[in-house]
């Protein structure tokens, strides 16, 4: 399991491979920032019908433009599915309830789901830390990353990857 990480203002510890980037809202940044990683990501605030085309995240969180509704993360997250392509929903635990009535039934759907609680899981544990939660049985598989350290105050956000990049 590898671990990834983001940042607001594109910055992540010495020697990091993983990062994930946005690529639209107050965090854009340019696509020549990717050549500065091995392996990047794209990030949406947005959401919405043509997001997926460039960025296969979808940060659904408050404060970003699609938060709380759902119809941008559904649009999203169906345009992913009809170009046959992972659409990833990053959200909270506590909001994953309201995230997984929405998109949970399409099959490309996977989730970064953040605690924030520096405690790093195993996918069976945070499956089950979830159910315990929130009540929602997660199948193996469908969880791709879980964000365990970092928040509002930290230069970046650390995740683990359960999922391929």
């Amino acid at each position: 399991m590898a671990i990834f990480y983001d940042s607001a203002g594109a910055k992540f510890p010495p020697g990091a491979q993983y990062v994930t980037l946005y690529a639209d809202g107050r965090y854009e940044q340019p696509a020549s920032a990717a050549s500065k990683w091995p392996h990047v990501r794209w990030i949406t605030v947005y959401g919405g019908a043509h997001a997926g085309r460039y960025a296969g995240i979808l940060d659904w969180e408050a404060g970003n433009a699609g938060y709380p509704g759902t119809a941008n993360m559904v649009a999203w997250a169906e345009e992913r599915k009809a170009m046959n392509c992972l659409a990833r929903c990053y959200c909270n635990r506590s909001d994953l309830p309201r995230a997984h009535a929405a998109i949970g039934h399409l099959p490309n759907v996977r989730w970064w789901i953040a605690t924030l609680d520096n405690v790093q899981r195993s996918e069976a544990a945070m499956i089950a830390n979830i159910r315990a939660r929130t009540g929602i049985v997660l199948p193996p598989g469908v969880l791709w990353g879980q964000q365990f350290a970092g928040g509002m105050t930290a230069a970046w956000d650390t995740s683990i990857l359960y999922g391929r990049w």
